[in-house]
């Protein structure tokens, strides 16, 4: 287990994503690390749910119905520029010229990912204080 995360208090993660296994999977893991996770299957409903201050990283999947996980980020961020978001992608980032301003996300993970790379990110974004 991620030392930093072992000894951090809980932080509230809400992860977006229209893949029932992915969102189940990356929602085990952050309880394994002893993270609190609430998951929704499309942008929709996570933008319902958000408030300023509510989630202390938002994670979304770039392909999402309706909307990308760019332009839901550029949503968050009008509403609280201020919000820890992790994008993550099975695309090429050539192929996803729309994961352009990295400015509506702190960090970006291409799948597929592994359990540590996943980590790493969630315990940087952490770390730098967001």
């Amino acid at each position: 287990m991620n030392e930093y995360l072992s000894y951090r208090a809980s932080r509230k993660v809400l992860i977006v994503d229209d893949a029932e296994s992915v969102a189940d999977y990356l929602r085990e893991v952050l309880l394994s690390l002893h993270q609190h996770a609430e998951v929704s299957f499309n942008v929709q409903d996570a933008l319902e749910r958000f408030e300023p201050g509510k989630y202390d990283l938002i994670v979304t999947d770039y392909n999402m119905p309706g909307m990308s996980g760019v332009e839901f980020a550029q949503a968050i961020r009008e509403r609280h520029s201020a919000q820890a978001i992790l994008l993550i992608t099975g695309d090429a980032l050539e192929a996803a010229p729309q994961a352009g301003p990295a400015r509506h996300f702190n960090a970006l993970l291409q799948k597929p990912f592994s359990l540590d790379e996943f980590q790493e990110k969630v315990t940087g974004i952490f770390a730098t204080g967001c």
